[in-house]
């Protein structure tokens, strides 16, 4: 995950976004909701917990999709101590950034990943999408009001590339779109300033 070492000692709450675990393929018809994790997307998600076992993590939010929820356990199986895990549709099924799951299938079905990024992050209306800078408010509200503290929030490609460019200010949305097990930090430090960190790329902005 990037920027998983990064520790800023003047953190007031610390939380590491990432995309869930390498899965196996989609096949046609399926229920891509239920996807689980491949043999790769486990035991990375398990070695994950082993990198961060020195690193205090307090809570786990995660998509309550499937694979999402596979990735936080064998985490979690790596960590090698309980955490406190619970699923939200903030993250997925369907996320901050749709608000009719009927509507927003067909668009998934036309259009590929990377072409829905960008077309939200170029504020173009899609059926069933929200707009990406209120939703990304949203979020960020969201983020806010959770106290003080180290997390691990688990979730998708589409949420973690728009707010990360809606973090960030710069660049193309796509080109935050995540790896397996990729994401954004963000810290809180004092004064309501936000650190977001996300590859090589950094921003400060008011959390508030």
């Amino acid at each position: 995950m990037s920027n998983s070492n990064i520790i800023n000692e003047e953190s007031t709450k610390r939380i590491y976004l990432l995309r869930h675990g390498n899965r196996r393929d989609f096949r046609i018809g399926e229920n891509t909701n239920a996807v689980p994790l491949n043999s790769e997307g486990k035991k990375s998600s398990y070695d994950l917990g082993l990198r961060f076992n020195e690193q205090k993590i307090d809570v786990i939010y995660s998509s309550p999709i499937f694979r999402c929820i596979e990735t936080a356990r064998y985490f979690t199986k790596g960590y090698g101590k309980k955490i406190p895990m619970y699923s939200t549709e903030i993250l997925g099924g369907p996320s901050i950034y749709i608000h009719n799951i009927k509507q927003a299938v067909p668009v998934f079905q036309q259009m590929s990943t990377i072409q829905i990024i960008n077309s939200l992050y170029e504020e173009k209306k899609l059926p069933g999408f929200m707009n990406y800078k209120l939703s990304s408010s949203i979020f960020l509200q969201f983020l806010n009001e959770l106290p003080n503290g180290n997390y691990l929030l688990v979730s998708h490609d589409i949420v973690i590339a728009l707010f990360t460019a809606f973090c960030l200010q710069k660049g193309n949305a796509s080109d935050f779109n995540p790896d397996f097990l990729e994401g954004p930090q963000l810290n809180w430090l004092n004064f309501d300033n936000l650190l977001v960190q996300f590859k090589n790329k950094s921003n400060l902005i008011k959390s508030s």
